[in-house]
């Protein structure tokens, strides 16, 4: 445990150098419409896609499957709340980036702060933490410097993102969490109740994070299965990038279909990513057995 955490400890201090480092230079080098716009990406869908897989699929299912469930739901709150309140964006005129829909709570606000409170309280250390706090804070500002959101939008959208993490944390204690028989079936009716929202509010995520919400209704059935310990790192990362490149292909796929018909598609996605880690640790058990 203390390896893992000294790892973390690393990770997290060249991350946090690397990151005032950017800053800085872009800075000195009045280049920072470039800087904020790349780092406001840190708040976008995708890069938690690319995130939660790697992390699932690579170093910690159970973590990673924790993230994706959180997230997902951190989704349809966020657009659920900007369909209810309706609250415009500032005036195209300060735009500085293209953006969509309305304006509170901030959905870039409300994911990174979603997915970084999750992990730093899950994972309880404190650099890691710090470096979390810099993401959210930097991309929260990069949409009030890009233009596009107003400064209670990225509050609101941390706040809300910081509630969903804790709450998670704290209903994963329940006991019904680790019983499949009652966690499966709350799983698969919560999926549909997501997807009813469309209903209320016609946005395709609904749909979307419905099918991602169905899909990881098969892990309580695999999970005590996986076994990942035995394969070397740069095979799992190699699987990990190869599961993101499917999950991004789809995507796109999905995009061009009828927003009830992208459901099964996300749901695809996401049972792929839970049995990919079954799958090469299955496979590389029986080649090792096999020699």
């Amino acid at each position: 445990m203390r390896k893992i955490s000294s790892s973390i400890d690393r990770l997290s201090l060249a991350l946090i150098a690397i990151l005032l480092f950017s800053a800085v230079l872009a800075y000195l080098s009045r280049r920072e419409d470039s800087f904020w716009r790349i780092i406001t990406n840190l708040g976008d869908e995708p890069a938690y896609i690319a995130f939660t897989t790697i992390i699932y699929v690579a170093l910690n299912p159970s973590l990673g499957v924790k993230l994706l469930a959180t997230l997902a739901t951190s989704g349809w709150v966020n657009v659920f709340l900007k369909n209810t309140f309706m609250l415009p964006r500032p005036p195209k005129t300060l735009w500085r980036v293209e953006a969509r829909g309305y304006g509170f709570p901030s959905g870039h606000a409300q994911t990174s702060t979603t997915f970084w409170s999750y992990l730093s309280l899950d994972r309880k250390n404190l650099y890691l933490a710090f470096f979390a706090t810099m993401v959210v804070v930097f991309v929260g500002y990069s949409r009030v410097y890009l233009g596009v959101h107003y400064f209670t939008d990225v509050l609101g959208g941390a706040l809300i993102g910081f509630v969903i993490a804790f709450a998670a944390l704290v209903l994963e204690k329940k006991e019904f969490f680790s019983d499949a028989r009652k966690i499966v079936p709350i799983t698969v009716i919560y999926a549909f109740l997501i997807q009813a929202i469309y209903l209320v509010y016609r946005e395709t995520i609904f749909f979307r994070l419905g099918g991602v919400t169905l899909g990881l209704a098969l892990y309580p059935y695999v999970r005590d299965k996986i076994d990942i310990r035995h394969v070397a790192l740069s095979i799992r990362i190699f699987f990990a990038i190869l599961a993101t490149f499917i999950a991004f292909l789809l995507t796109r796929v999905a995009s061009q279909l009828p927003h009830p018909l992208q459901m099964p598609i996300y749901t695809f996605i996401t049972v792929t990513i839970i049995l990919t880690p079954l799958a090469y640790s299955k496979l590389l058990s029986r080649k090792t057995l096999g020699e």
